[in-house]
């Protein structure tokens, strides 16, 4: 990697911008970058790291100048070549700037672009995918192959560090060295031993917790099984000795499960499930057999309870046949009048019949009666009002003398066609009414329509009188815009002038003060230079009385070697002594007080020169000035004022306009409106008459709507009658046949009477009731005797025929009891089994489990100790073989670190002309430290190693600087052979005798030659007279600047 140029504005103690050429710098192979402390010398490492990862080298983030102006943007700009192509990178941190609006400060977000250059087009192309620091800090990354970490150690070779780093002890220095070489992978490969040792352990922790668990498993089957009760139990009923019981029935004592070993519980468990196995087949032995007698108990309680219900029945059967016997007289008296009910039954619907029929007849008698009545009613009431030689007063009068209602069909048709007639007329003579109703209304609104035509031609012309009015008053006003114009520049023209008035009477007063202040500042200049000229006197006076007092005859002068003193200096008395920094500070004063007078000076020109322009310019006294803008202002407002009022006549003008155009259409609206309504009047004045002289024709003293309404009525009460004397004719025909149907039915049922049936016809209630109780007792003989025809009846009635007595109930009770106590031993036995066989199948599954788990212990176990000894070799564990106590991590950095000894060494041999040289060591360093990552030094002189910090301070220094070369071109080499062709050393030339300085310079100048760029930071002055290029930073109290020099200083 080579930089080309780097520039930074307000950053870090740089308010402006800077420039620092690296090309220029590049040619020269070697430059000095000098300054006080303070200057910046730091902060240009800063920025280029800054620039490529976003991070600085010092760790500060306040990276913004304090110098700068509030508005400032910092930023950094770096350009560089990587690998053949060639980047430019700007960078803008956060910071903090004054709020365009209002007070206060708003933050500004970081910003930063990477762009690369394009040979073949010759243009810079922006890299889209960078939007954030952390994504530009990555891309370098990437492009560089150094973490900012790296970059910083191997483009930088801070002296002071390295000498820690030399004599450090080996914790220390590894520190260091996993910053500068990944090692995380061979952390990490660490890591994954012990995660896996610990898995193992685990596992195998896991796996005889497991054990343990089946080992306690079968201790609660053991307890389950209860053997010593089964055995106890099956024994003392079948009488014989069961495996491993002793003369007395109990087991023998055996030891706890917990004592036993993994091998000892298999076996253990292995017994327990084989005896369990035995007992478990007598218990099912015992039960086959307690439940054969139980099923023989069963059959025989079966038969004894069979017997005892059938004696039960039998003896309720009997009774039960008694008491239907004591009910047969009722029943046939009952069956008896059932049978004359449903003769009856047919004779009764046929007198309902004939007395319906009857009273039918009657009832359509009355309403024809009615309806007669109503009918004359309706024809009296339609003939009133009506002439005789009116159409319906002859339809009525024929109606009123009909002799039968059979000849009514064609009345009706008649009356119907008069009445549809006269609704007709009625709706006309409606409609007749309404016309007269709405020649009213337009006559109404005709007269309103007038009124408002006159009042629009009023208002038409009182418009037209006030438009020309305004146009009258808008013309006086036409010239007041020209007049506004005039005055406004008038107004500008005074205000410049009082604006010049002001600006000459401030610069008059900062004329006359800036002449107080140079007068005084140029006195003060003169004390100050005199009081430094008095102070150097002094000190130089002091100096020759020292030099003067210390001369001997024949000893050479300290100051010019000669060993005659002709003329020494003499003095009257005593000189006071008189520090450099007093005379440093008087000369400070001396300049800070000329540097005040020559502003002051400054300040004073500036003024008499700003008062004479103003007065070129045409600056006026500022009294008279403000006068002459008051009265253009005056005559401004006024004609503001007129222009205003010629704007509203304009407004008002227009509206006006508006106003007259709206009235006038308003008027010649109503205008053709009111024709519009006398033309309506016309046309329905002759409607009305035409309709008039239709309806006068027929037209009696009852209206149309009531004479249709009569004639309605005598229509409908005539329908009636007609309806209801046909329904009275047929009604008499039906009663006739229901009389003969009647009298053939009685004679048919064997009834003399109709009466006679009635008698014997029953209620509902007692229908139902007797019918029920003839039912029931049927049934009940039937059930009966099917029941005592059954077997068990037939032979029960055998047996009493023979003598014989029911079954006592003790007899059943007895098997009962038997039956139960063999449920109760059978219940006792299958219990017992049931546990056995649970306990059985789970010793076998723990012998199961146990056979497999001790197997696959014995490889778990295997497994976590090569676990365990290789996590233990790899951490450095106190338990483990390695001997030299080293991690891996370690045991790799110190390979790097041997060859950085070797990188090292290559440059030390040189500086010391073969004599010292770097070496690794991994001896042990004491007891409790960690070992491995040892440097020490070997002196060729003298066939010996050696600590490095018996070296002394030059000797010191030469090897820190090689060590930090040396570790700079291994990171280099291990991080992709990339080269940083820039490097910058820092302090340390100063504890270098003459010829030592000589042989380190020469080493740097071979590392020019190879293709570096070297930048030196020290303050030694031999260093400043042996490097042509420098870089010079300066300070001052408004920040740091940078110059370039070609030449020593």
């Amino acid at each position: 990697m080579r930089i080309h140029s780097l520039e930074i504005n307000a950053y870090g103690p740089f308010p402006g911008t800077i420039n620092l050429d690296f090309n220029e710098l590049n040619e020269a192979g070697i430059f000095l970058l000098n300054g006080p402390t303070g200057s910046g010398k730091s902060s240009i490492l800063d920025a280029i790291c800054y620039a490529l990862y976003g991070s600085t080298s010092s760790g500060r983030t306040d990276l913004k100048s304090r110098f700068a102006e509030p508005e400032a943007q910092p930023w950094v700009k770096l350009e560089c070549s990587v690998a053949g192509k060639r980047y430019r990178i700007f960078r803008s941190p956060e910071y903090l700037r004054p709020k365009k609006r209002g007070s206060g400060l708003t933050r500004e977000q970081a910003s930063v672009t990477i762009e690369v250059f394009d040979a073949k087009v010759g243009n810079w192309e922006e890299d889209a995918s960078v939007t954030r620091h952390k994504d530009a800090g990555d891309f370098m990354y990437s492009v560089i192959g150094l973490t900012a970490q790296q970059f910083n150690q191997v483009m930088l070779l801070p002296q002071g560090k390295f000498q820690q780093f030399l004599v450090a002890r080996s914790a220390d220095r590894e520190e260091l060295l996993k910053k500068l070489f990944s090692t995380r992978e061979f952390e990490r490969i660490q890591q994954i031993l012990d995660d896996k040792a610990k898995g193992a352990e685990a596992k195998a922790a896991e796996a005889e917790a497991a054990v343990r668990s089946l080992i306690e498993r079968a201790q609660r089957a053991e307890k389950a099984a209860d053997i010593t009760t089964a055995r106890q139990l099956l024994v003392g009923d079948t009488g014989t000795t069961l495996p491993e019981a002793t003369s007395t029935g109990e087991q023998p004592v055996k030891p706890d499960w917990l004592e036993l070993t993994s091998e000892g519980a298999l076996s253990r468990t292995q017994q327990l499930r084989d005896d369990v196995a035995e007992l478990n087949r007598v218990a099912i032995d015992l039960t086959d057999t307690a439940a054969a007698e139980i099923a023989e108990l069963r059959q025989q309680e079966t038969a004894l309870g069979e017997l005892e219900r059938h004696w039960v029945q039998y003896r309720d059967l009997q009774a039960q046949e008694e008491e239907l016997e004591s009910q047969r007289e009722q029943i046939t008296e009952a069956e008896a009048s059932l049978a004359l009910h449903r003769r009856a039954a047919t004779v009764l619907p046929m007198m309902t019949a004939q007395e319906r029929t009857a009273a039918a007849v009657k009832d359509a008698q009355d309403r024809l009666e009615t309806v007669t009545g109503r009918l004359e009613t309706a024809i009296e009431n339609a003939l009133t009002g009506i002439a005789a030689v009116a159409p319906e007063y002859t339809l009525l009068t024929n109606v009123q003398n009909l002799a039968d209602y059979d000849e009514t069909e064609d009345q009706v048709a008649d009356l119907n066609r008069h009445i549809e007639n006269l609704n007709d007329f009625a709706r006309s003579d409606r409609h007749l009414t309404s016309l007269v109703q709405e020649r009213r209304q337009a006559e109404t609104k005709t007269e309103g329509l007038q009124k408002a035509l006159d009042a629009a031609h009023t208002a038409v012309t009182k418009q037209e009188r006030e438009l020309a009015e305004l146009s009258a008053r808008f013309t006086a006003l036409e010239d007041a815009g020209a007049q506004l114009t005039a005055a406004q520049v008038q107004r500008d023209t005074a205000e410049t002038a009082v604006i010049l008035a002001r600006k000459l009477e401030q610069s008059r007063s900062r004329g006359a003060a800036a002449e107080a202040a140079a007068k005084t500042t140029n006195e003060a200049r003169r004390a100050a230079g005199v009081r430094a000229e008095n102070l150097q006197q002094q000190r130089f006076d002091r100096a020759a009385q020292t030099l003067a007092s210390n001369l001997e005859p024949g000893q050479p002068c300290a100051v010019c070697g000669s060993r005659e003193h002709p003329a020494p200096a003499t003095f009257t008395e005593e000189v006071p002594a008189i520090s450099a920094e007093e005379v440093k500070d008087a000369l400070a004063a001396r300049d800070q007080a000329e540097a005040k007078a020559q502003a002051a000076l400054l300040e004073l020109t500036s003024a008499e020169t700003s008062v004479a322009e103003l007065i070129a310019a045409g600056a006026s006294d500022l009294s008279s000035a403000l006068i002459q803008l008051q009265q253009a202002q005056e005559s401004l407002t006024e004609k503001q004022r007129n222009m205003q009022r010629r704007s509203d006549l304009a407004q008002e003008r227009a509206a006006a306009e508006a106003d007259h155009e709206r009235l006038k259409v308003e008027e010649n609206s109503c205008a053709r409106d009111v024709a519009h309504h006398h033309t309506l009047l016309n046309s329905l004045a002759e409607r009305i008459e035409k309709d008039e002289a239709e309806l006068e024709a027929h037209r009696q003293t009852t209206g149309f709507t009531q004479r249709a309404t009569a004639l309605s009525q005598v229509a409908q009460s005539l329908v009636s009658a007609l309806s209801i004397q046909q329904e009275a004719q047929r009604l008499k025909k039906a009663h006739i046949r229901a009389e003969e149907e009647l009298t053939q039915v009685v004679q048919n049922s064997g009834f003399s009477s109709g009466a006679e049936a009635v008698e014997g016809h029953l209620s509902s209630e007692r229908e139902r009731a007797l019918t029920m109780l003839v039912q029931t007792h049927q049934q009940k003989r039937f059930t009966l005797d099917g029941l005592l025809a059954s077997n068990a009846m037939t032979g029960i009635a055998a047996r009493v025929q023979q003598g014989e007595e029911s079954p006592t109930p003790q007899a059943l009770q007895e098997a009962i009891q038997l039956r139960q106590s063999r449920e109760q031993a059978r219940d006792t036995y299958l219990r017992t089994g049931v546990r056995l066989s649970a306990a059985y199948q789970e010793l076998t599954s723990i012998v199961t489990e146990l056979t497999t788990s001790l197997s696959h212990n014995q490889k778990l176990l295997v497994r976590a100790l090569r676990a365990r000894s290789l996590a233990a070799t790899a951490t450095a564990a106190k338990s483990s073989d390695n001997a030299l106590r080293m991690t891996l991590t370690t045991y790799v950095l110190a390979a790097q670190l041997e060859e950085v000894a070797q990188a090292a060494s290559e440059h030390l041999e040189q500086m010391t002309h073969g004599r010292y040289t770097l070496e690794h060591t991994d001896d042990a360093e004491g007891r409790g430290s960690k070992s491995g990552l040892g440097l020490t030094v070997r002196d060729a002189w003298h066939g010996a190693t050696r600590h490095p910090s018996t070296l002394s301070g030059g000797e010191t220094f030469m090897a820190s600087l090689c060590l930090a070369l040396g570790l700079a071109d291994v990171v280099q080499r291990t991080n992709g052979g990339i080269e940083i062709d820039t490097l910058f050393v820092d302090e340390g030339f100063g504890s270098l005798d003459e010829e030592t300085l000589e042989e380190v310079m020469t080493t740097l100048d071979s590392l020019r030659e190879g293709g570096r760029v070297i930048g030196l930071i020290s303050h030694v002055a031999e260093m400043k007279n042996r490097i042509t290029r420098q870089v010079q930073l300066t300070t001052s109290p408004t920040g740091s600047s940078l110059k370039p020099e070609t030449g020593a200083v």
